[in-house]
């Protein structure tokens, strides 16, 4: 191929991404907010998200795909995670609580699983956990900042309870989760309370807990002393990928437009962005 012919091809190449970019851009501009709204959700609905509008946050569906599958423990060091394991009722129960960054998002979970009978503690990161029948739903409530500021908070009767935000901290030290999870009894809370108020001394990170009732206080401050050269690698590719998520999606600047407008411009980048399956083998 002759240096003309490459300079051509190349010319073709950017006038057709120029066409795209200005096609998707009048696409979303064009498009009513009801229309935007309905889409998006279609999309994210797969991933076992919905989009919660007004605090334009990426939540867990009760019915997501990813019930089915259960906990096993993961091999995972992007984010923060403290798992909480206790015997209640004949089965051993795990309700874990995880922060920090996932591909171009920040968030954090709360999740409830549970075994079908008692499990050694030597085998809990080997055995793989039920996750909680709707019998067994329990409402939680989250709040996920970071220097004061609230990146989020959403509440609801779960056995996952998710968000996550499209932005990426570089300090996910800094990142504080305030969670409350409310049982059916008291006595439940307090099971459950002491095996967490062990975790918290194990951490000795400022985190903190309590008790009220039948409602339990969780605090998640710090990071697991684990911290190693691949966690902050791996955060810090995170951080240049949002960075590009912001400078492709730059015409727009909320999420739904920003979102929808990738999808549009690049559809494979949709999986990069919402396969969420950390905890779910």
């Amino acid at each position: 191929m002759t240096e003309t012919a490459v300079l051509v091809v190349i010319c073709l190449l950017v006038v057709y991404i120029f066409y795209r970019i200005r096609s998707c851009k009048k696409k979303i501009s064009s498009m009513g907010h009801c229309e935007k709204l309905n889409m998006l959700d279609g999309i994210v609905s797969s991933f076992g998200l919905f989009y919660d509008e007004n605090r334009e946050v990426f939540s867990s569906k009760l019915t997501a795909r990813q019930r089915g599958n259960g906990y096993l423990q993961p091999d995972n060091n992007r984010v923060d995670s403290c798992p909480v394991y206790f015997e209640f009722e004949g089965k051993t129960w795990l309700i874990e609580f995880t922060k920090g960054n996932y591909g171009v998002m920040t968030g954090a979970e709360t999740g409830v699983y549970h075994t079908e009978g008692i499990v050694e503690p030597m085998l809990y990161d080997f055995i793989h956990f039920t996750s909680a029948y709707d019998y067994e739903l329990l409402y939680i409530s989250n709040r996920l900042m970071k220097d004061g500021k609230v990146i989020y908070e959403n509440n609801a009767r779960h056995w996952w309870l998710a968000g996550f935000r499209p932005e990426v901290t570089e300090e996910t030290e800094k990142l504080q989760l305030f969670s409350t999870v409310t049982f059916g009894t008291e006595v439940a809370a307090e099971v459950f309370f002491k095996a967490l108020d062990s975790k918290v001394e194990e951490r000795n990170d400022g985190s903190t807990c309590g008790i009220c009732g039948n409602k339990v206080f969780f605090m998640m401050c710090g990071s697991k002393k684990t911290d190693t050269a691949k966690k902050k690698l791996l955060c810090r590719w995170s951080y240049i990928k949002v960075k590009m998520y912001l400078w492709l999606s730059k015409p727009f600047t909320s999420t739904m437009d920003r979102i929808l407008y990738l999808y549009f411009l690049m559809p494979s980048s949709i999986n990069s962005i919402f396969t969420i399956d950390r905890e779910f083998k």
